[in-house]
């Protein structure tokens, strides 16, 4: 179990520092981009509440609540396209994946804890 815990602490280090870097190297409109990871996050982690509540499954909620976030940042991007008229922006889809991953992070290190604590 202790052996469990390190490697979580670990694995989620190295991905938060990863994550970390690429988000400092983005050198287009940072704030257009930091919007983009909160709200990709912020509907991560909603949905991710809202699934598991009513379908009782957390593994359930890993898998849609990433798909489902993931295709409202696609749709964003299709209607910037057809629409605004700005263009379609791959950067702004990575952006949008780099809040999906930590929100789903965030959930994997609160569901860890609350089962290892038996909360």
């Amino acid at each position: 179990m202790i052996i469990n815990i390190l490697f979580f602490i670990i694995l989620t280090y190295f991905i938060f520092s990863y994550l970390y870097q690429e988000i400092n190297a983005i050198s287009y409109a940072p704030p257009d981009a930091i919007l983009h990871i909160i709200f990709s996050f912020v509907i991560t982690i909603i949905l991710f509440i809202v699934i598991s509540n009513i379908k009782n499954s957390i593994e359930l909620a890993f898998k849609f609540s990433g798909i489902v976030a993931f295709s409202i940042g696609t749709l964003k991007e299709i209607y910037d396209l057809k629409i605004k008229k700005t263009g379609f922006s791959f950067k702004d889809l990575k952006n949008n994946l780099f809040g999906i991953c930590y929100g789903l992070l965030v959930m994997l290190w609160i569901i860890t804890f609350m089962r290892l604590f038996n909360l």
